[in-house]
């Protein structure tokens, strides 16, 4: 189905934003990464990535249902 596959994507989209962030600090990464330390990386871009997640796992939601539904 087309919209498992977007779903997909829009997930490992939101989840590949989220594991990167951390490492967008001083020098991309060079420098140990602590809790004092704030990445470089413009703020809203956590926010958008958890929301990107959040999209793609409803999507896969919707999706999987609309599948078992079919199923019946």
């Amino acid at each position: 189905m087309p919209i498992m596959r977007l779903s997909s994507a829009v997930l490992i989209l939101g989840l590949a934003i989220v594991a990167v962030y951390p490492l967008l600090g001083p020098a991309f990464g060079t420098a140990p990464v602590d809790a004092t330390q704030v990445a470089d990386a413009p703020w809203w871009l956590m926010p958008v990535g958890y929301f990107a997640a959040f999209i793609g796992a409803a999507g896969l939601f919707i999706g999987w249902a609309r599948k078992k539904e079919k199923n019946r």
